[in-house]
């Protein structure tokens, strides 16, 4: 406790001499002249428990310049890094600035504006932050961000609140050219206390938007990458839809009304309210939206199954309106299908089915932390023959990291009422389901 107190000592230090000696800086879309000090007002960065922990506060320029200011060396790797990946998938800054010029013309004021803040702040590209956000739009085809989540409540946890687990997966391999840096090294909690919002805290990478997190109102949200046909950039990306429902939305309605608008690519959402509890997934693509809760027939149609009080998704659609757009055959638990280049999404399915059989096996007793023990065993393979063989073959592991497949960036279970969340991150060795737990409680950071 006392080295953490140090470390947050000397780092409150150092940011107030910089702020003394920085002066001023012209905020072109705001178009006042602000002094750093009233920019960084409210806003600062912290270690706890060995992990960096930025507060942003304030309007959403003044977020944005905040975390630039903090994080500017981080941001500046994980752009060349991703920049560097898009290369890898034959995107080059033309293709970016491409969709980035279709893509702005829905995007809301706030979110340009805390862009804005966070390129000057870190003293990068406003361009480039953004086209970097708009990378898993354009390889969504080519499994760059996977993801699994679930939400429980009521008969299956031991206490009947509300438990959401998620597991944020991407390439582990992806590095800035420069420094060698991975962005999994880069790795931040982020409490964010919108001016006119609400609080909300999320794990994340330095420079990114938005994703998996809550907010102080129970709202809870994961995502899940779900590549379909159906697909356009004249819309919000999801990563930002995401943010602006934890910002904005004080019940479920109002989160899933923010959501479902503005639909790009296709992804599973899962949004829970504690207050109630309750939770439903969103399945959409651009085109086609499907919303319902455990008990809809949708989740019992086979190969799929129905837990009570549960909602769970990996990477497929279950709605067979939607799936049509993604899969010729419905069913993804054909190995022989995959083996013929026919199903893509057997590996999906596993997952699916580790994951159920485990939530099944701890029905009724899950809490907080058996619930993420339950998404890191089945990450290992621990629960399952089939993963474990491909996590401990070598050829078979090597292509699935070629893919990203069990490449969990950081995985976390929260109880969204009481703010409480445990995170595991991943590092430049390890992905996050082989590393040990952090505790975080939302309300007494805000604190």
């Amino acid at each position: 406790m006392e080295l953490k107190i140090l470390i947050t000592g000397i780092m409150i230090v150092l940011i107030t001499s910089s702020i003394t000696v920085s002066g001023s800086i012209f905020v072109k879309n705001i178009g006042e002249e602000l002094s750093v000090s009233n920019l960084l007002e409210g806003g600062y960065l912290e270690i706890l428990d060995g992990v960096k922990v930025l507060h942003t506060n304030g309007s959403y320029y003044n977020m944005g310049y905040q975390h630039g200011y903090f994080l500017s060396e981080e941001i500046k790797q994980n752009l060349r890094a991703a920049l560097n990946y898009a290369e890898t998938f034959g995107i080059d800054e033309t293709q970016l600035k491409n969709a980035w010029n279709i893509t702005k013309n829905s995007m809301p004021q706030d979110i340009l504006d805390e862009f804005q803040g966070m390129a000057d702040g870190a003293n990068v590209s406003f361009e480039e932050l953004n086209y970097i956000n708009l990378i898993p739009m354009l390889v969504h085809t080519d499994f760059p961000d996977q993801c699994t989540g679930f939400v429980m409540w009521g008969p299956a946890t031991v206490d009947g609140e509300l438990i959401q687990v998620a597991s944020t997966d991407i390439k582990l391999d992806i590095e800035d050219p420069v420094t060698g840096k991975r962005p999994q090294e880069n790795q931040i909690m982020i409490v964010r206390s919108p001016e006119g919002g609400f609080v909300s805290m999320y794990p994340a990478y330095a420079g990114y938007y938005g994703w998996n997190g809550i907010n102080s109102q129970g709202i809870g949200i994961c995502i899940q990458a779900s590549w379909t046909d159906s697909t356009s950039y004249q819309g919000v990306p999801l990563k930002y839809r995401t943010q602006m429902a934890m910002d904005k939305a004080s019940n479920v309605e109002e989160a899933i009304g923010i959501i479902r608008s503005n639909k790009t690519v296709g992804y599973n959402v899962i949004v829970s309210d504690a207050k109630i509890p309750v939770a439903y997934v969103i399945e959409m693509n651009a085109d086609t939206t499907y919303i319902g809760t455990y008990d809809n027939p949708c989740e019992s149609t086979k190969p799929f199954w129905q837990i009570d009080n549960v909602i769970r998704r990996s990477n497929f659609f279950i709605s067979t309106s939607l799936s049509a757009t993604q899969r010729s055959h419905y069913s993804p638990k054909s190995l022989f299908l995959m083996l013929v280049g026919q199903n893509n999404f057997y590996p999906f399915w596993l997952i699916y089915k580790s994951l159920s059989k485990n939530i099944e096996k701890n029905y009724g007793d899950i809490d907080i932390d058996i619930s993420l023990q339950i998404m890191m065993e089945t990450y290992t393979g621990e629960s399952d023959v089939f993963i474990s063989f491909v996590q401990n073959f070598g050829l078979v592991n090597k292509l699935a990291k070629k893919m990203g497949y069990l490449q969990a960036l950081n995985q976390f279970a929260t109880c969204p009422k009481t703010g409480d969340m445990i995170v595991t991150f991943a590092d430049k060795d390890n992905p996050s389901c082989e590393n040990p737990v952090h505790r975080f409680n939302l309300y007494e950071l805000i604190d």
